[in-house]
């Protein structure tokens, strides 16, 4: 696996259902966004690489909560 050195981008996800008290899932579409590539993707905040993904990338948050995570393409 080669990765570039500098982020593709960085994504950023949120819980926003208004009032529920449970996690829910968040779904980012890599082909949604026009983004054919395999990507690996970080978390910035719990400081882990969570993997490579092609087409659709879910995540679990905790109600109200939100993650960041940066993308790199990988060659």
């Amino acid at each position: 696996m080669i990765m570039s050195r500098k982020p593709v981008f960085a994504k950023a996800l949120a819980d926003e259902r208004g009032g529920r008290e449970r996690e829910k899932e968040s779904l980012f579409n890599f082909k949604h966004a026009n983004l054919w590539d395999t990507y690996l993707i970080h978390d910035l905040w719990h400081h882990e690489a969570l993997g490579e993904f092609k087409g659709p990338f879910t995540i679990t948050l905790p109600p109200h909560g939100t993650g960041l995570y940066r993308v790199h393409i990988v060659r």
